[in-house]
């Protein structure tokens, strides 16, 4: 037998860091603005989405069926100018359209969504993907 002291090494833990998680904006100030192309303004849930420079192209009466730092989508009426013979005095044709908005960016005003699909059955557009500008 020994009568020396003894040692015993002491037990070794190991910590992990938790994932990441991405925390979604809750107050209205921190969700997502579409930018109107037309204006400038932003906004939230807006009731109308012009997406040609010159108000050719618009939805109006959007019912958003959701909102959220993710993306947006809702249903309104697609109005399209055929700009024959020109853009002032073309024929406007209305549609039933959706919208869905995505790829929210941080700007110095908030987040902004970037991109935006529309669809509208039976017209001219079809489905047609737009990048929004900043």
């Amino acid at each position: 037998t020994t009568n020396g002291p003894t040692t015993t090494a002491a037990p070794t833990t190991t910590t992990t860091a938790a994932p990441a998680t991405t925390v979604a904006p809750t107050t209205a100030a921190a969700q997502p603005r579409l930018l109107d192309m037309t204006g400038g303004t932003s906004s939230i849930e807006p009731s109308t989405f012009t997406f040609t420079a010159d108000g050719t192209g618009y939805v109006d009466g959007i019912t958003w069926a959701n909102w959220s730092a993710a993306g947006a989508s809702g249903s309104g009426t697609l109005h399209l100018t055929d700009c024959t013979p020109d853009c002032a005095s073309g024929t406007t044709s209305t549609y039933a359209a959706t919208v869905q908005l995505s790829a929210p960016s941080q700007t110095t005003n908030g987040y902004i969504f970037t991109q935006a699909v529309l669809n509208a059955p039976g017209s001219s557009l079809g489905t047609q993907s737009y990048s929004l500008p900043l």
